[in-house]
């Protein structure tokens, strides 16, 4: 969510350069940021809703709630959502035991009302 603050986290638990997402800056991209970053894309608009587990130890609960404090910050409106003992990958897998929980905060987002 925050590619310009988050370098060292994304370093540290992915093990990626940041300069590898974004592209490294030139002289027609000076800020490499402005494009790919969703912090730098902000006031826009939107209806953000950032799910994230309890026990995510690569993009911790904090990343989420510094976004969202950040966009509301610029007028944007912004939720998080932290699922109960949800990791990093149990978020995004339909398998997990957690996953009825995710789909209902995705499906809230989306103004849906799940089965």
């Amino acid at each position: 969510a925050d590619l310009r603050h988050e370098r060292a986290l994304i370093r540290q638990t992915c093990d990626t350069n940041v300069d590898d997402l974004t592209g490294k800056p030139s002289t027609g991209r000076a800020d490499v940021y402005s494009d790919t970053n969703a912090a730098a894309l902000t006031p826009n608009g939107s209806s953000t809703v950032l799910i994230t587990g309890e026990l995510d130890d690569i993009s911790p609960p904090r990343v989420a709630r510094d976004y969202a404090r950040m966009a509301q910050g610029k007028g944007d409106d912004a939720r998080v959502v932290i699922v109960p003992g949800a990791s990093h990958y149990d978020e995004v897998s339909t398998k997990s035991a957690v996953w009825p929980e995710v789909w209902k905060a995705v499906a809230s987002g989306l103004g849906i009302h799940p089965n």
